[in-house]
C-alpha cells in the first residue's frame, strides 16, 4: 500500500516539534512501511534519521537512516495485553557533519481487525427432559461463544442446522415447530454455528 503523507521537518532553524498521528490495524505485517518522515536541509546536506520510543514499545518500529521510512520491526497484535495500543515515538532528523537537527513526535495508534474466529465455551450442549408439547418459541437451551476481538469485531451471530429450532443473538435456542418424540426416537441432534457478523 502507498505510504501515508510524510512529515516535513525543516532543519535550518530547528523548529519546535510537531505531532503526527497514524493508525495501523493489527495484526500488521512484519517489515511493513508505516509512514515516511522527510526533512529538508537548506544547506544541501545529507539527512540521517533516528527513532526513539517513549515509554513502552522499544524495538517495535525502526526507521531507515537515510530514507526516513518507519517500518514495523515486529508483529502487532491488538489482543496481546503485553502490547500497548498507542506508541509514542520521537523521530530526529540530523544534518550530516554536525549540522542542525529537529525532532517530530509520531503517535501510532493500533486498531483491532477481525482476525479471531468465535469459539464455543463447551464442545457440546445438551437439553434433557424437554416435553414434546411445549409451546412454539419456548427456550430450550443456551449456547455461548466468545470472540477475542474488540468492539464490533467481537459481535457474533448464531445459526442452527435444523429448521425445528432457531437461535437468537444471545445464543438462546427455541423451538420453531412442534416437537415429536415418536418420530425422532425422542432425540434431536443438530449443529449450531457461531460466526463473525
Amino acid at each position: 500500500p502507498p505510504l501515508s503523507p510524510g512529515v516535513v521537518a525543516h532543519c535550518h532553524n530547528n523548529p519546535s516539534a510537531s505531532t503526527v498521528t497514524w493508525c495501523c490495524s493489527s495484526p500488521s505485517l512484519f517489515s511493513r512501511s508505516i509512514i515516511s518522515v522527510k526533512a529538508k536541509s537548506f544547506a544541501d546536506r545529507e539527512i540521517r534519521y533516528t527513532l526513539k520510543a517513549q515509554g513502552q514499545g522499544a524495538g517495535t518500529f525502526n526507521i531507515g537512516p537515510t530514507s526516513g521510512i518507519v517500518k514495523l520491526a515486529k508483529e502487532l497484535d491488538f489482543e496481546d495485553l503485553r502490547q500497548p495500543h498507542v506508541y509514542s515515538l520521537i523521530v530526529t532528523a540530523t544534518e550530516d557533519s554536525g549540522g542542525f537537527s529537529t525532532s517530530v513526535e509520531l503517535t501510532i495508534r493500533v486498531t483491532d481487525v477481525n482476525d479471531n474466529a468465535p469459539k464455543f465455551e463447551l464442545p457440546d450442549y445438551q437439553a434433557h427432559n424437554v416435553d414434546e408439547d411445549i409451546p412454539l418459541g419456548t427456550s430450550i437451551l443456551k449456547v455461548k461463544a466468545t470472540d477475542s476481538d474488540s468492539g464490533s469485531n467481537a459481535e457474533i451471530e448464531y445459526m442452527v442446522s435444523d429448521d425445528h429450532f432457531s437461535v437468537d443473538s444471545s445464543g438462546i435456542i427455541t423451538n420453531n415447530k412442534q416437537l415429536d418424540a415418536d418420530n425422532n426416537n425422542a432425540y434431536y441432534e443438530f449443529s449450531v454455528t457461531a460466526k463473525d457478523k
